[in-house]
């Protein structure tokens, strides 16, 4: 079921088997293996990471970044972001996990392993755990049953582990509130803004200043090093139109990833929620069933659902009359999934179904039974996705074949040899290891590739996703110091700017002073001839400071700011630019009662489950620290 699951990590039904392991996989990072390896990457106090597990906790985690930076990711960036490290460390903290949680007596019983099968959303039929299709699954997979319970257990062990911390992380209604406020406070800043750029050009220079000042500073106008390339450019959206995928190659691939075009049993529903909190007294929790009965009384009576739902429920889809959209199971708590989906399409509840959130009245509007996804309906998808995973092959012959056919080639011999294939060839002309790239534009890897390159050497740069490079280095202009005649213009560009900047300082340090003689900073800038901007309202959440930019660090600053101590005391940087601040208003958003207890239940929960993050997280390096950990020479090396 291993095997499964990384092959189809996509899957509806995967993401339903794997509920469970889901919730530990967000602080564990990868699922355990158990199958008989025969390389060792690693050792954690003696327990053996084999290598087949390390490379597919690897490739799981390459996929999860080329999912999310898509075209950008390339092997220079998975370099840069160590993912082999990321993996192993991964597998390491959850061998030091185990054994931990082993070593306390941690267990997961024969019942508890079995009631967790039997409630896999993949292993039922019709509601109900089903052996056969259980059996049928593994085996379809090259499983044993046995293997995948061992891997199950492991899973379930490191959840009690989990749950064991967690339930340790208490939270105060103080941390509540205090975070409650931070979050839904908004206030907004009158501000004077004094940029260098605008005063360099009034500060009149001479001669001796520009020489003196090239004398002191002559390193900064040091101009960089540039290389000219001759390169045969290899478009890969040109071969993607040479991949030919048969019928039958689809239809094989189909085959073999039924599970990713299975559709879950879903139902469309709505409902009435009269909520309740767990800590409320029972004569509370009666009062929430009584109006859910009264609700269903007027169902009866005829009354439409959705207008009683805007009218009466205390959910946030409310507004919405209740709806809640198509879902599966798994996605709701068990007494609401269970009630939803017994019910027929076009019926509601009779009696009131009992949460964590209170009493609600369902109705069922549609329900769809589970199927899979035909072979024409999925054939385009499978195609493009046959292509994607033999592009990269077709790159590297294509530029294998290149190379053959230039092997003799020298930097003056490039072009004329290059030109009898059927590619793009082009000469780059200098540029600098951060600059555009003449015909190319800006490339980040090529650029790289390219200044760690000897002159006359033939190296490449593949890449599936955008275009992939076979080059040579041509010309190199090294890096030199130029005279003070060369660079002239920027000398007194870049001294204008000092002296601007010293200027802005003084003006600053004076209209603060008068605003705090004032008290009012519009006062003090309207001396100077200076105008006030205003930000409008704002949240500390993303950290943006509107007509500023994004600074968490200035934000925070500025939301230290109150009634009694609206001037921000000194001047605030951000790129180069200086600010002065000033509290303009502080509100805190208003909400309905209801919906602010809501927003604390939220706020609670996040708070705990920090805590139990930072509990685990300290756990985790304190098992670091005293583990004996032995990696193998040349697993990390990209």
């Amino acid at each position: 079921m291993l095997r499964y699951m990384r092959k189809n990590v996509k899957s509806w039904i995967v993401k339903l088997a794997f509920f469970v392991i889901i919730l530990v996989f967000s602080f564990w990072g990868v699922g355990s293996m158990t199958a008989k390896k025969r390389n060792v990457v690693a050792t954690v106090n003696g327990s053996a990471i084999k290598a087949k597990d390390f490379s597919e906790a690897y490739e799981r985690l390459r996929q999860r970044y080329q999912q999310q930076y898509k075209d950008q990711f390339n092997p220079e960036m998975a370099a840069q972001l160590k993912l082999k490290q990321q993996a192993l460390n991964s597998m390491i903290d959850r061998q030091l996990m185990l054994d931990y949680g082993r070593k306390f007596k941690l267990a997961v019983s024969d019942e508890e392993l079995q009631a967790s099968i039997a409630k896999m959303a993949a292993f039922q039929n019709n509601g109900s755990f089903d052996p056969r299709l259980y059996r049928q699954l593994l085996s379809y997979n090259h499983l044993t049953p046995a293997d995948f319970e061992v891997s199950l257990r492991d899973d379930l062990l490191l959840d009690k582990l989990r749950q064991l911390f967690g339930s340790g992380a208490k939270v105060s209604s103080q941390e509540v509130n205090q975070l409650y406020r931070q979050q839904k406070e908004k206030i907004s800043l009158d501000m004077v803004k004094l940029d260098p750029q605008d005063f360099s050009s009034s500060i009149k220079v001479n001669d001796k200043e520009l020489s003196d000042y090239f004398a002191a500073h002559r390193e900064d106008f040091q101009v960089q090093e540039k290389r000219n390339i001759v390169v045969v450019k290899v478009d890969s959206g040109e071969l993607e139109k040479k991949i030919i995928i048969s019928d039958k190659d689809i239809a094989t691939y189909y085959e073999d990833h039924l599970g990713d075009y299975v559709v879950p049993e879903q139902v469309k529903a709505r409902h009435i929620l009269f909520k309740v909190s767990q800590d409320d007294a029972g004569s509370v929790w009666d009062e929430a069933k009584t109006k859910a009965q009264e609700i269903i009384a007027k169902l009866k009576q005829g009354q439409d659902f959705s207008a009683l739902a805007k009218q009466y429920s205390q959910g946030p889809s409310a507004s919405r009359g209740g709806e809640l959209g198509w879902f599966g199971r798994g996605a709701m708590v068990k007494s609401f999934e269970d009630a939803s989906f017994s019910l027929p399409a076009g019926s509601f509840t009779q009696v009131p179904v009992r949460t964590r959130f209170g009493y609600h009245v369902i109705k069922v509007e549609e329900h769809k039974s589970a199927y899979t996804k035909g072979l024409d309906e999925v054939k385009k998808d499978i195609r493009a996705q046959l292509v994607k995973e033999q592009l990269p092959k077709l790159v590297k012959q294509t530029i294998d074949q290149i190379a053959i056919r230039l092997k003799d080639a020298s930097p003056e011999t490039f072009m004329e040899k290059a030109a009898t294939l059927s590619a793009s060839v082009l000469e780059t002309g200098l540029f600098t290891e951060k600059g555009s790239i003449k015909g190319i534009g800006t490339d980040r890897a090529l650029a790289a590739k390219v200044f760690s390159t000897p002159i006359g050497t033939m190296a490449r740069v593949e890449n599936p996703q955008q275009s992939s490079y076979l080059f040579m280095v041509k010309d190199i202009q090294k890096s030199y110091l130029p005279e003070f005649k060369q660079v002239v213009e920027e000398v007194k560009k870049a001294y204008q700017l000092e002296q601007a900047q010293t200027k802005v300082k003084r003006l600053a340090a004076a209209i603060l002073a008068e605003a705090k003689d004032k008290k009012n900073l519009d006062a003090a800038a309207a001396i100077h001839k200076l105008k006030i901007d205003y930000t409008g309202l704002f949240a500390r959440g993303s950290g943006y400071v509107p007509k500023i930019g994004m600074d968490k660090q200035l934000s925070v600053k500025v939301f230290a700011l109150d009634s009694e101590h609206p001037l921000y005391p000194v001047p605030l940087e951000y790129q180069g630019i200086t600010y002065l601040v000033q509290l303009k208003e502080k509100i805190l958003e208003e909400k309905s009662k209801d919906k602010v207890a809501v927003d604390k239940k939220q706020i609670y929960s996040q708070l705990q489950r920090y805590k139990e993050y930072r509990e685990l997280n300290g756990l985790r390096n304190r098992l670091r620290q005293l583990a004996e950990i032995k990696i193998m020479p040349g697993v990390l090396d990209e």
